[in-house]
């Protein structure tokens, strides 16, 4: 039976102090294989895997911590950082008609986007393209998976 574990995913900063955090911590849910767990939750700040990838961790201090992608998904990770947060549940509505799910780290107003990888990352990259030319948002593109980027 599988089950969530909490995994650790040290951060690396930039010159600015950002992102605001050390480490960041995803949801893993358990293979049958010691230490391997596949990603359950859209990160935030970390750039090292995303949504649906299979991982392996390592036991740190009574802690797991991020290792190795075994096996990527076919998903591709944007963030979005909103600069009103008035916008938010706007944006999230249309990324969701784009066929995205995200979450919202309200902290920081950032928005983390999962695009699966049958969805067609130009729309998305359109969408978000528009809110940053009206500077509504800046956008980064952390991990692309997508065919039409390879």
């Amino acid at each position: 039976m599988s089950s969530k574990h909490k995994i650790a995913f040290p951060l690396v900063k930039d010159a600015d102090d950002y992102p605001p955090f050390d480490v960041e911590d995803l949801w893993g849910e358990s293979t049958n294989i010691p230490l391997e767990f596949v990603i359950d939750n859209i990160p935030f700040f970390a750039r090292q895997a995303t949504l649906g990838d299979v991982i392996q961790a390592s036991q740190l201090g009574g802690r797991l911590v991020f290792d190795k992608v075994i096996k990527r998904s076919p998903s591709s990770l944007m963030r979005v950082v909103m600069y009103d947060s008035s916008e938010i549940a706007e944006v999230r509505d249309q990324l969701k008609v784009l066929g995205c799910s995200s979450e919202w780290f309200a902290q920081s107003n950032v928005i983390a986007v999962d695009i699966p990888g049958s969805v067609g990352l130009q729309a998305v990259q359109e969408y978000l393209t528009e809110l940053e030319e009206a500077n509504r948002a800046s956008y980064e593109e952390p991990i692309l998976r997508h065919p039409e980027v390879d």
